[in-house]
């Protein structure tokens, strides 16, 4: 087993569960990550254990910077060390369109929602290299 450990945010489905799926075939722990739980974070964490690695459902919301470290905490209890971070929650555009003419507040609804990895990583002392 591996000594590697990724939070995938917004990993339930669509992109950030194909990042954490390809992650666990090369053998990292993966720390799947929604708003809440659903049956469909049921069924990501059971396809990824079926990779022969160990899944944690952290179920929060990335950005309340508040619960960062309870939940990191929470997470290298259950997987060990955090190594990675895949940064993919986020929300989408208000209405669907050229993105030119995407108007301020639904621009700014999109990156609201996401902190940067910089700051979960201030938080919480755990993307650090290691020698």
């Amino acid at each position: 087993m591996s000594d590697q450990v990724a939070l995938v945010t917004g990993s339930s489905r669509g992109i950030g569960f194909s990042a954490a799926l390809e992650l666990a075939r090369v053998g990292y722990n993966i720390a799947l990550n929604a708003r809440a739980p659903s049956s469909q974070m049921d069924r990501a964490a059971k396809v990824i254990e079926a990779e022969g690695v160990k899944v944690y459902e952290a179920c929060f919301d990335i950005s309340k910077i508040e619960e960062h470290n309870m939940q990191l905490n929470a997470i290298e209890e259950k997987l060990g060390k955090l190594t990675t971070l895949v940064n993919n929650a986020g929300v989408g555009v208000m209405s669907r369109g050229d993105p030119l003419d995407v108007n301020l507040d639904s621009f700014e609804r999109c990156n609201s929602g996401r902190p940067d990895a910089d700051a979960i990583a201030r938080r919480h002392d755990c993307f650090h290299s290691r020698n």
